[in-house]
Protein backbone atom coordinates (compact mmCIF):
# COMPACT_ATOMS: atom_id res chain seq x y z
CA UNK A 1 0.00 0.00 0.00
CA UNK A 2 1.00 3.62 -0.92
CA UNK A 3 0.08 6.61 1.28
CA UNK A 4 0.79 10.54 0.57
CA UNK A 5 1.47 12.73 3.37
CA UNK A 6 1.90 16.55 2.71
CA UNK A 7 4.81 17.57 5.34
CA UNK A 8 5.33 21.09 6.34
CA UNK A 9 9.45 22.17 6.72
CA UNK A 10 11.11 19.84 3.82
CA UNK A 11 13.52 22.42 2.74
CA UNK A 12 17.02 20.47 2.13
CA UNK A 13 18.96 17.14 1.06
CA UNK A 14 19.29 17.01 5.02
CA UNK A 15 15.64 17.13 5.37
CA UNK A 16 14.98 14.41 3.20
CA UNK A 17 17.99 12.52 4.69
CA UNK A 18 16.29 12.73 8.21
CA UNK A 19 12.20 12.00 7.34
CA UNK A 20 13.94 8.57 5.06
CA UNK A 21 15.67 7.77 7.89
CA UNK A 22 13.06 7.92 10.55
CA UNK A 23 10.06 6.45 8.52
CA UNK A 24 12.52 3.93 6.49
CA UNK A 25 13.63 2.26 10.38
CA UNK A 26 9.55 1.13 10.96
CA UNK A 27 8.67 -2.01 10.56
CA UNK A 28 6.81 -2.82 7.40
CA UNK A 29 8.41 -0.08 5.56
CA UNK A 30 9.47 -0.78 1.51
CA UNK A 31 10.36 2.60 0.50
CA UNK A 32 10.18 6.32 1.65
CA UNK A 33 10.41 8.77 -1.17
CA UNK A 34 10.74 12.46 -0.68
CA UNK A 35 9.89 15.30 -2.68
CA UNK A 36 11.33 18.73 -2.02
CA UNK A 37 9.88 21.14 -3.87
CA UNK A 38 6.08 19.30 -3.44
CA UNK A 39 6.82 19.06 0.40
CA UNK A 40 5.37 15.63 0.31
CA UNK A 41 6.53 11.89 1.09
CA UNK A 42 5.52 8.63 -0.07
CA UNK A 43 5.85 5.43 1.73
CA UNK A 44 4.90 2.09 0.43
CA UNK A 45 4.49 -0.34 2.94
CA UNK A 46 2.44 -3.39 4.34
CA UNK A 47 -0.37 -2.60 5.85
CA UNK A 48 -0.36 -5.46 8.10
CA UNK A 49 2.56 -4.32 9.47
CA UNK A 50 2.00 -0.64 9.73
CA UNK A 51 -0.14 2.24 10.24
CA UNK A 52 -0.85 5.55 8.79
CA UNK A 53 -0.20 7.13 12.07
CA UNK A 54 2.73 5.61 12.65
CA UNK A 55 4.35 7.60 10.06
CA UNK A 56 2.51 10.67 11.08
CA UNK A 57 4.00 10.47 14.32
CA UNK A 58 7.47 9.37 13.57
CA UNK A 59 7.69 12.35 10.77
CA UNK A 60 6.32 15.21 13.80
CA UNK A 61 9.34 13.16 16.32
CA UNK A 62 11.94 14.16 13.81
CA UNK A 63 10.71 17.74 13.59
CA UNK A 64 8.49 18.07 11.09
CA UNK A 65 4.29 18.76 10.94
CA UNK A 66 2.55 15.62 8.83
CA UNK A 67 -0.95 15.54 7.20
CA UNK A 68 -2.66 13.35 5.16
Amino acid sequence: MNKLFNVNGISCEHCVDIIKEAVGILDGVFSVDVDIEKKQVVVEFDEKLAKTEDFVLKIEEVGFEAKL
